[in-house]
């Protein structure tokens, strides 16, 4: 796969030790990355996160530009769900679903504006926080049964955004 850099929002502490203990009864190791990549395991060093955009790696110049043009204060989200979607390659992806309110809203609508890339566009992206990708849907099911076993909507804050270059992660 070629190089690419994704913006995402960095959670605070507090936020991913939410998300941590969510996820601390599931039995199996989880990988975020998607089966687009070799050796996953070990490229998953992205923290837990919401993708706000990203870009071909030979852009990382425009998309550091692009970056300082996006205004974001602290942002709380509301997770009120777990589920699943289908992914690349004949793969599940398992995430939190989140309430999008108007800040997450505007971001979104600042990138596009800019970037205009149909992907994360505002009225059709649904923002989420990956927790698992497999090919196993039975595993899929086991890992979201464990998890909802002791779910509760809860929020998570961010107030900054990070540009990494993608898999493994490494911050921009």
């Amino acid at each position: 796969m070629s190089k690419r850099i994704t913006c995402i929002s960095l959670f605070d502490r507090q936020s991913i030790n939410k998300i941590e203990s969510l996820v601390l009864k599931v039995n199996s190791e989880l990988c975020k990355v998607p089966y687009l990549e070799e050796d996953r395991q070990n490229k998953d060093t992205l923290p837990y996160h919401i993708t706000l955009q990203s870009w071909n790696g030979s852009q990382e110049e425009e998309a550091l530009k692009i970056l300082k043009q996006i205004e974001i204060g602290p942002i709380k989200l509301t997770v009120n769900s777990i589920n699943i979607k289908n992914s690349h390659n004949n793969s599940y992806n398992l995430y939190l679903g989140i309430d999008q309110n108007e800040e997450l809203l505007n971001i979104y609508e600042q990138f596009y504006k800019i970037t205009k890339n149909f992907k994360y566009n505002p009225r059709t992206f649904v923002p989420h926080i990956t927790l698992h990708c497999d090919t196993n849907y039975d595993n899929i099911i086991s890992i979201k049964n464990t998890i909802e076993q002791n779910f509760k909507q809860f929020e998570v804050t961010f107030r900054e955004m990070g540009l990494f270059e993608i898999y493994p992660a490494k911050r921009i």
